[in-house]
């Protein structure tokens, strides 16, 4: 509704119906001769006078602090140019949460849980995050590797050194699989009925994966779930 001071100033549209802060935007000019933007919107919009103001501060995940830092030349919109709302881009992260301390311990309670971290500022708690099912204490996965060229998978490697973060790009091509064990605990017992480590999976490439109890542990029954994930896109990709 009206023209962008800068690349950094308030977006003006002419209602506010179904925005909400963290919303992806793509602001798109009419005749084509200004490149697309995705901005973030980084606050609730405002009345402008008659209109409302959305803000795209660098506050927002996706909106660098510096536009052209980013661009060759950071684009500006005018009126009659396009907000499309795309809504919320996630990120789904499963993690182990205890009600008491970081890490399962023999007096604790902890849950599979999943949240955003793109949304979630704070450190994940029973209350801020979303269960996927109670009494798991631990949760470990690994990445079928295959050969360059090849579909088959000869590796089983642990997401540090060279594959920790974002791997490479022909690193992620060598990914066909990913292998879970999900490791959930039953009631408390008068004695130890358990042996002093569980195998997370059996011995193979590069080895067996165990996970060690402490005496008070060993008082509880476990069960081990292990699964094998094919990542079927990439297999039939051919790469």
């Amino acid at each position: 509704m009206t023209t962008m001071a800068s690349a950094v100033a308030n977006v003006v549209v002419d209602r506010n119906t179904g925005f909400n802060v963290n919303d992806l935007l793509l602001v798109t000019s009419n005749d084509g001769s200004v490149p697309c933007t995705i901005m973030q919107l980084s606050g609730a919009p405002t009345a402008s006078g008659g209109n409302w103001a959305l803000p795209h501060a660098s506050t927002a995940l996706y909106n660098p602090a510096t536009p052209t830092a980013v661009f060759t030349t950071a684009s500006t919109y005018g009126l009659r140019d396009t907000v499309v709302n795309l809504g919320t881009f996630g990120q789904r992260r499963f993690q182990v949460v205890c009600n008491s301390g970081a890490n399962p311990v023999a007096l604790n309670t902890c849950d599979l849980k999943w949240f955003d971290p793109l949304v979630l500022a704070a450190a994940p708690t029973m209350a801020n995050t979303e269960s996927v099912v109670s009494q798991v204490i631990d949760l470990q996965a690994q990445y079928g590797v295959a050969p360059a060229g090849s579909q088959i998978v000869n590796q089983w490697v642990d997401a540090t050194g060279g594959w920790a973060g974002v791997p490479t790009v022909a690193n992620l091509a060598r990914i066909k699989a990913v292998r879970i064990s999900i490791v959930t605990r039953g009631q408390l017992e008068n004695s130890a009925v358990t042996p002093a480590s569980l195998v997370l999976w059996d011995a193979g490439l590069p080895s067996e994966k165990t996970r060690a109890l402490s005496a008070a542990e060993r008082r509880y029954r476990y069960q081990v779930l292990t699964v094998v994930v094919p990542l079927i896109n990439v297999i039939w990709a051919g790469v």
